[in-house]
């Protein structure tokens, strides 16, 4: 073979390659990018789910409190866990804004990481604050009780307590578990494919 016909082979051969590393680049991109949104839809739903549970629940413990008015032993802890659950509200609405910002099509991938690292963020800050506040939803068992099947729990304090007690351990756990899978876990996989695709592109 003679030495220009070697050099228009090996040119031909490096087009073909270069046009199969982009095209590889590009599945490879598209594929992830879903995976990636893919990874973060129960998180964010998760949030909006949040949002109109948190609006309920203000609104059932402001409207049960007034209720009950004038039995401060009943509407005062009412009003306490309204505020609270107006601070989880809050809090939710702020996430799912965040969630729902990400532009996973429209941005590079190194702005696309950092988006969702800002989320995570947020979602971890906002996390400690959920977890201090919780044992105040608590608070609201004695309206609940009173309003729901009319009766006094304070007749009987220390079962009740008990009661509350396992319920927040319970709680607790729970939360624990959720915060681990349905978002640590979706981060990390999310996190995981958007660096598949740095790595490929710089391994090319």
């Amino acid at each position: 073979m003679e030495l220009d016909e070697l050099k228009s082979a090996w040119a031909q051969y490096d087009k073909k390659l270069s046009r199969s590393l982009a095209l590889n680049e590009v599945l490879l991109r598209n594929m992830n990018l879903k995976d990636s949104k893919n990874e973060l839809q129960k998180p964010m739903m998760t949030e909006i789910f949040g949002v109109l549970s948190m609006a309920v629940m203000t609104a059932f413990f402001v409207g049960a409190s007034i209720r009950v008015i004038d039995e401060p032993q009943y509407c005062i802890p009412g009003f306490i866990s309204a505020v609270v659950a107006l601070v989880y509200l809050a809090f939710s609405v702020m996430k799912t804004r965040k969630f729902l910002k990400i532009d996973y099509y429209g941005t590079s991938v190194i702005q696309l990481q950092q988006n969702i690292a800002e989320v995570n963020r947020l979602v971890l800050k906002l996390r400690k604050y959920e977890l201090i506040l919780s044992p105040a939803i608590l608070i609201s068992g004695p309206l609940l009780f009173k309003v729901v099947h009319n009766v006094d729990v304070y007749t009987n304090i220390k079962s009740f307590l008990f009661a509350m007690a396992l319920v927040f351990v319970v709680g607790i756990s729970a939360s624990l578990l959720i915060n681990k899978y349905l978002y640590d876990k979706k981060f990390q996989n999310a996190e995981r494919l958007l660096k598949e695709i740095e790595d490929y592109k710089l391994d090319k």
